[in-house]
């Protein structure tokens, strides 16, 4: 039934309230127009967390560059079994304590990135900066996921372990902290051959090895 109102001159006049039909109608729209926006929005968030990261990684990579410096161009081993067992963050610790590196897209692993296992992977020696043959070319970190470790490599070269492979979180694509210190975001990361070993065991023509 229509509402009755009074007019300021005293007349009633009648005005017409919305039906439950036109409420739903109006409910369904703004629920459109939700669901239309909120990709939008959360890319946009995600953009954010990227450059972020983005900072972290510098910051991180910073760190690694001041170690090596001071170790006569000498890399920290990514880990070694050779009692005491131990990590690159460890065997840096003076550099990388207090180290706030986390990625804030990744809150689930250890800082989120994986030092680069061709560097040196289970030996006490690690290499020299002057046997990297293309510091702007290969990485000194990568994005990893769950469960991870201390170190990352390209998809399939270890086979069925997955801890050390990169981790595509910012609207599918990582970012790339590379030996000479710049960071790269890489869009489409899984479509992307250097981040895939081209057989397992090998790292040549992936941004961990580019010779």
């Amino acid at each position: 039934m229509p509402a009755r109102q009074c007019t300021p001159g005293g007349t009633i006049r009648q005005g017409k309230r919305f039906t439950l039909i036109e409420l739903l109608v109006v409910i369904a729209i703004i629920a459109i127009l939700a669901s239309l926006l909120l990709p939008t929005l959360q890319q946009a968030k995600e953009r954010g967390r990227t450059a972020l990261c983005t900072n972290e990684m510098k910051q991180l990579g910073l760190s690694m560059q001041i170690y090596v410096d001071d170790y006569d161009g000498t890399f920290p081993p990514t880990w070694t079994n050779d009692p005491p067992a131990r990590y690159w963050y460890t065997d840096g610790a003076n550099y990388f304590t207090g180290q706030d590196a986390q990625c804030p897209s990744q809150q689930t692993v250890y800082m989120g990135y994986g030092y680069s296992s061709w560097i040196c992977w289970g030996v006490t020696t690690a290499r020299k900066i002057s046997a990297i043959p293309k510091p702007d070319a290969m990485l000194l970190f990568s994005e990893i996921g769950p469960p991870g470790v201390s170190n990352g490599w390209p998809w399939g070269l270890v086979g069925a372990d997955l801890r050390g492979e990169p981790e595509a979180r910012h609207n599918r694509g990582c970012n790339i902290d590379f030996i000479d210190g710049h960071v790269d975001y890489f869009p489409n990361a899984y479509g992307d051959r250097r981040f895939h070993s081209p057989s397992p065991g090998s790292y040549t023509g992936t941004l961990w090895y580019t010779p």
